[in-house]
């Protein structure tokens, strides 16, 4: 699926946590609250897609590059794709796409995975009619590969895996009243996914809470849908 992360991906073009192991409490299922939430200021300005169809935040000195392409395919009618590079200086942070759903590769092995942290996004997604479905949300997870953990940090409207196993990390959802998924979340390498790979829960941890990730998060929370396609 777009927006997933497969579990073959071990590049690490994402941030880098702190590496001191930490006594993190576990995951928690409820959103937190308090201090832990990054506070936007006058500050932070806010972006709206040439499209017009999502708004987010943006923390002082972050860009946005749009890359617009129409798709040749006869069969959606030639529709326009959308991939927002969000950048802080020259470091890209976050990636938004509206690319559509593809089908998710066989999976002979899915491998124990995590919520490690999330929090509560401000609409609604399209209904769903499984299980699986949960309410909009920015999610930090995390899943198990053969030389740590691989991260992932974005929007998901579904569970990742049943019984506690996954073979990907959905960072996408369907609005309400829209017919395709939107992408955010860590950056899409060349139509692929990128995650941060760890060696410990407790390396995935210590990032929590930083003001690194914070931002990140942020971020993906200010997320606003404008109107349906």
């Amino acid at each position: 699926m777009a927006g997933c992360l497969p579990l073959e991906t071990m590049s690490t073009a994402g941030p880098s946590p702190s590496l001191a192991p930490t006594n993190a409490p576990p995951p928690t299922a409820s959103p937190p609250t308090g201090t832990e939430e990054l506070a936007q200021t006058e500050e932070w300005g806010s972006y709206t897609t040439d499209q017009g169809r999502v708004t987010f935040g943006l923390p002082p000195g972050w860009t946005v590059e749009e890359e617009i392409a129409t798709t040749a395919d006869s069969a959606d009618g030639g529709q326009e794709r959308l991939i927002a590079r969000i950048y802080d200086s020259d470091y890209l942070r976050l990636t938004f796409a509206n690319w559509p759903a593809e089908e998710d590769p066989a999976c002979d092995s899915p491998a124990p995975y995590v919520t490690l942290d999330w929090r509560p996004l401000t609409f609604e997604s399209a209904e769903r009619d499984h299980s699986g479905a949960v309410s909009p949300r920015a999610v930090f997870r995390a899943v198990q590969v053969e030389n740590g953990w691989l991260t992932s940090l974005g929007i998901t409207d579904t569970i990742a895996g049943a019984g506690g196993t996954t073979c990907s990390l959905p960072n996408s959802l369907t609005p309400k009243s829209w017919t395709e998924p939107i992408y955010f979340g860590y950056p899409l390498i060349a139509h692929s996914r990128n995650g941060l790979t760890v060696p410990t829960l407790d390396h995935a941890r210590a990032y929590i809470g930083t003001p690194h990730y914070e931002e990140n998060m942020a971020v993906l929370t200010s997320l606003t849908i404008n109107d349906a396609p």
